[in-house]
């Protein structure tokens, strides 16, 4: 009878930041066995994800690793404190 090779079913996810978001870091992240790349949407502009994004590409195209991306949005609550000033009211209300 043939062995059937099994995938590993434990995933490694990692969320990309400030610290480990250039080229090099993400391809040694990739070697160590990051399966799947977080984005936190509650920090940084839409251009820094882009940014962090076209680097994690450029690290699989040097690597030959595959990696999935998950994109961790803002919460309802969080947008809801976006829109209150200072004074607690809602901005929309001042």
């Amino acid at each position: 009878m043939a062995m059937i090779e099994q995938k590993p079913k434990t995933k490694i996810v990692c969320t990309l930041g400030p610290a480990s978001r250039s080229v090099e870091m993400v391809e040694k992240l990739l070697k160590a066995g990051m399966n799947v790349a977080r984005f936190n949407f509650s920090h940084g502009s839409h251009e820094y994800h882009q940014e962090t994004l076209d680097n994690l590409r450029q690290a699989m195209l040097n690597t030959g690793i595959l990696c999935a991306v998950m994109l961790d949005t803002k919460t309802e609550a969080q947008f809801k404190k976006q829109e209150t000033s200072s004074c607690g009211v809602r901005k929309r209300m001042c």
